[in-house]
């Protein structure tokens, strides 16, 4: 039966799943074919708490956009803004990560874009409307290097406390190596390290950061939706866990934010179809970790070609995914 639009109350709940509370109702949508959902019962309580992601992306024209996500059933928009309109050169980017920080007066975007073959920083001050502040000069960006062409998937981890702090970036190439750069104060990417294995991997995202290690969440041409608890040492062994064996292969990026003490809210989107699927994931533990479905995205289209989670100071940034 299709809901009523003008139906004056809902039966509404707060699901708990590993410390992650969403707000659920009555018109919950199932999930979607290719990705399973499975895990026990969630429970149930009176409390309404609603999580929320905001997601950036690159146009085809080389502007920024930032959308925000709640996690209702089904997904509601709630925000969006346009950035600078041709930042980049049009049709040449291909993975970024972004972050902003904002004061009373300004806010900062800055982070890193890959052009073609190669990466580059970029930063800029925008105006309350999102657009480049005129008043602040114009945007920067910076070559780091070259020799990205065949790299597939891209993300940044950034760590804070109140007496130190961390950058550090992942990449995955198209045969499978995965790599970490440690990026210092001046923007240098010094010691890199490698981990091969990893062949067939379409996106990955940091669902959890600390002192001492950072975790990814990636799924495979074949399906596998797996973490990657990689330590911060400098020859650090990787511990890969498959949380599910299969039906997740359809998304191009996955993009996630702390949600609750320790799950992550999960958007998958799937470039070919143009959707997008909200999750709500709960702490990691292997295939044990519930996963449930929110739901399809209504009526929104995703067509860029580059999507990312458009983060905030790391301090301000928590992630306890696993």
């Amino acid at each position: 039966m299709k809901p009523n639009q003008n139906t004056a109350i809902l039966k509404r709940t707060t699901t708990v799943i590993g410390g992650l509370a969403i707000l659920s109702t009555a018109l919950a949508t199932g999930p979607p074919a290719h990705a399973s959902s499975t895990g026990s019962t969630p429970q149930a309580t009176v409390q309404a708490t609603v999580c929320g992601i905001k997601i950036g992306e690159v146009t085809a024209a080389g502007g920024l956009v930032a959308t925000n996500y709640a996690a209702t059933r089904p997904p509601t928009q709630t925000a969006y803004q346009w950035g600078p309109s041709s930042l980049y050169p049009a049709g040449k980017a291909r993975l970024a990560s972004f972050i902003d920080f904002r004061d009373a007066n300004e806010r900062q975007v800055l982070g890193y874009v890959i052009l073609g073959d190669a990466m580059y920083f970029s930063s800029y001050f925008a105006s309350a409307s999102g657009d480049l502040d005129p008043e602040a000069g114009p945007p920067t960006l910076t070559r780091v290097g070259g020799g990205w062409a065949n790299y597939t998937a891209f993300d940044v981890s950034r760590w804070a406390n109140s007496t130190s702090h961390r950058t550090s970036a992942y990449a995955v190439r198209d045969d499978g190596v995965l790599s970490r750069w440690t990026i210092d104060d001046h923007g240098a990417w010094r010691n890199r390290w490698s981990y091969s294995g990893l062949k067939g991997v379409k996106s990955i995202a940091v669902i959890s950061k600390t002192a001492t290690y950072d975790t990814l969440l990636a799924n495979t041409v074949t399906g596998v939706l797996k973490t990657i608890h990689i330590p911060v040492s400098t020859s650090p062994k990787p511990v890969i866990k498959v949380v599910r064996s299969g039906t997740w292969q359809g998304f191009e990026s996955l993009i996630v934010t702390k949600c609750g003490t320790s799950g992550t809210l999960l958007l998958g989107i799937d470039k070919d179809l143009q959707k997008g699927y909200l999750y709500a994931v709960g702490h990691a533990t292997g295939t044990s970790t519930v996963i449930q479905s929110i739901g399809l995205v209504p009526a929104i289209r995703f067509y860029a070609p580059v999507y990312f989670r458009w983060g905030v100071p790391a301090m301000d940034d928590p992630m306890n995914g696993e």
